[in-house]
């Protein structure tokens, strides 16, 4: 039996997966898993980066530059 567990240090999020010696793993389905999480991640830091380039650009604009 695992157990799924999450929490927050200075504002960060994070989520763990605790194992106890003995577990069976389904392999396959913590392969999905993991690879889930890291695609959700990608697409979360990809949407912000829109916002600060146009803050810098329009930062530029008002400078003139």
């Amino acid at each position: 039996m695992f157990k799924m567990r999450g929490g927050s240090i200075n504002g960060v999020m994070w989520r763990a997966i605790d194992f106890v010696e003995g577990d069976k793993v389904d392999a396959a389905a913590l392969k999905k898993l993991v690879r889930t999480a890291i695609e959700f991640n990608r697409a979360k830091k990809k949407a912000p980066v829109k916002k600060k380039v146009s803050a810098i650009k329009a930062s530029k604009d008002a400078q003139g530059k």
